[in-house]
């Protein structure tokens, strides 16, 4: 019981009052915006600005039409190559450290400012190296070019180690290397970081992630702890430079693990906690994040898993989704750059409607004041018993108001065969009288509403043919308005 009042604790600290008027600042664990609180859906289209003769105000304009509000870019996404812009000068088949690309700022510059015009939000990844080995081929390729290699630049800087790669030396901030005009490694890295915090930092609506799945060396998992000094001294840096929030890879690379979070989670220089958990059980997405939970840190999956080309795939992250918002997390959809023009494709507008769906209800029911356990610490989860035993499930709410419940199939639901797949849910909340209704997460669609529930009542599940979506569904359960009921 202890650690239920523990986690309690934490949920119900998260969210004071602010009324300050102000660009995107991190309250308890929360984005706030202009004072008030923000639920952040988007996607990560990391090259989204700095590719080349890309349409992005029509990728903004799709964002805001299909309900959506927030975008990653990465500062150098290496893995365009020459398709893309980069913060350096290209001249003669070389980059040059030396020389900033003016086009590419300027290009970064308009797209934070229309964004902004639009209420849309952007996470700038100042770094997404891939240095070891067994990452991908990132140091020493030659369709990417990468600048950081003194193969592709004109600075005599830097090196590849014995093994043909460039890690741990990339996370070092005393490498001696020097380049032709005396400069560090730390040098460049630092001067990287400056200019965007030149370019951006004054933007309401941009902050600022240190390093994409860091340590990103996803075959030798302990160098997580040869390196993170390097990750904290640069969310140092930039906190002690910028009013914005500084979010961290809190995990080792990806997966479904919580291991290096101990390093992060009581920084005052960080503000944001990014995971790629990769999982497909909403379950266990919620518990990994609400261990982390935190009255100081916002948590955020700020990648799905795959780009959702097939149906299962979107499935997937839908469930994901649910157990992110569930567990206390904002949650983004990975967009890939291979496709840049799929914004405009009905299919992936109709994916992204499941995103904005989300987003819906987290904001009509005041995200802020949600939590999945009550005022003593027990789970919200216990105040529901199904009918069926082949449901998995998941509920937040505010005790006596509302709930939302997350309701998905287990494996044995998941077979084709029955008629009709029914049931019903029993509800056990604070005596009031409450109106129910059940949602498609896929598209936001009612599929059915019931009135006037005891505290004590059945809720019948909607039907489906043959077997239930993956995707499952979502109950809202509110405490009636109607007169007679107050």
């Amino acid at each position: 019981m202890l650690c239920f009042i523990v986690l309690a604790l934490s949920w119900s600290a998260r969210a004071q009052p602010v009324n300050s008027a102000e660009g995107l600042v991190r309250k308890g664990q929360w984005f706030f915006y202009q004072g008030a609180p923000r639920w952040l859906a988007g996607i990560d289209f990391q090259s989204a600005a700095a590719r080349k003769d890309y349409d992005y105000e029509q990728l903004l304009e799709r964002l805001q039409e299909a309900g959506l509000n927030k975008v990653r870019l990465w500062a150098y996404p290496w893995f365009l190559g020459r398709q893309s812009l980069t913060p350096w000068k290209y001249s003669n088949g070389k980059y040059d450290l030396d020389e900033w690309d003016e086009s590419y700022w300027e290009r970064m510059r308009n797209f934070a400012r229309e964004a902004e015009a639009r209420d849309i939000f952007i996470e700038f990844t100042l770094f997404a190296p891939y240095p070891s080995r067994s990452a991908p081929p990132w140091w020493a390729n030659d369709r990417y070019q990468l600048a950081w290699n003194r193969s592709y630049n004109r600075n005599g800087a830097f090196t590849s180690n014995s093994e043909g790669h460039f890690y741990p030396e990339f996370y070092s901030l005393i490498d001696p290397e020097k380049s032709f005009s005396g400069k560090t490694l730390f040098w460049y890295q630092r001067a990287l970081v400056d200019k965007a915090l030149a370019e951006l930092g004054d933007r309401k609506n941009v902050f600022f992630e240190i390093a994409n799945e860091f340590p990103a060396d996803f075959e030798n998992r302990g160098h997580l702890f040869e390196s993170v000094h390097w990750a904290l001294y640069w969310a140092r840096y930039v906190k002690s430079r910028t009013s914005r929030p500084v979010a961290v890879h809190a995990h080792d690379s990806s997966g479904a693990h919580l291991r290096g979070l101990e390093h992060y989670s009581d920084k005052p220089s960080i503000d944001v906690l990014n995971f790629h958990l990769y999982s497909r059980k909403p379950g266990e997405v919620s518990r990994l994040l609400e261990s982390a939970v935190s009255p100081r840190k916002i948590l955020q999956l700020n990648e799905s898993h795959s780009y959702m080309e097939s149906e299962e795939e979107w499935y997937a992250a839908i469930r994901e989704s649910w157990g992110a918002f569930i567990g206390g997390a904002y949650y983004h959809y990975f967009h890939s750059d291979a496709y840049p023009d799929a914004m405009l494709d009905p299919v992936w507008q109709q994916k992204t409607a499941s995103l904005a769906f989300l987003r819906r209800i987290a904001e009509s029911h005041r995200f802020w004041e949600l939590s999945p356990y009550d005022a003593s610490g027990k789970p919200l989860k216990d105040t529901l018993v199904l009918e069926r035993s082949d449901l998995k499930y998941l509920v937040t709410g505010k005790p006596g108001s509302r709930y939302i419940v997350y309701l998905w199939p287990g494996r044995a639901s998941q077979r084709a065969g029955n008629p009709a797949w029914c049931g019903q849910v029993r509800l056990r909340l604070l005596e009031a009288v409450y109106d129910a209704q059940w949602y498609d997460p896929r598209d936001g669609s009612l599929l059915s509403r019931e009135s006037d529930l005891p505290a004590s009542a059945l809720s019948n599940i909607p039907c489906a043919e043959g077997k239930p979506p993956e995707t499952g569904y979502l109950l809202i359960v509110q405490r009636s308005n109607h007169p007679n009921h107050k």
